[in-house]
């Protein structure tokens, strides 16, 4: 997460993906970037029919089903896996949410 001040207001953000190759975060996987995903998708459901996910870091069944949903509201080919569009459309997604509640 960075920070920075525009126009005196500070702003927290996700940045682009972590990764340079086509890597995919996907069931069963646990790690950082499932932890952040779960953070991501529950801050998103202020905007979005999609369902709660547990924040664990652990990338399970009820993660996949809201990752999928998330993809199919935004158009995104329905894979329930965080490829480097849905992460960067997640995250831009995130970014508006949280800055706009501050």
């Amino acid at each position: 997460m960075t920070g920075n001040n525009v126009n005196g207001t500070k702003r927290t953000g996700i940045v682009p993906y972590p990764s340079t190759d086509n890597y995919s975060v996907k069931d069963g996987e646990r790690s950082e970037l499932v932890f952040i995903s779960q953070l991501m998708l529950n801050a998103v459901r202020l905007n979005y029919d999609i369902p709660q996910v547990g924040v664990n870091g652990l990338y399970d069944a009820v993660t996949a089903n809201a990752v999928r949903e998330y993809q199919r509201i935004n158009l995104l080919p329905i894979t329930g896996e965080i490829d480097p569009v849905t992460w960067d459309t997640l995250a831009e997604d995130y970014n508006l949410t949280v800055n706009d509640s501050q």
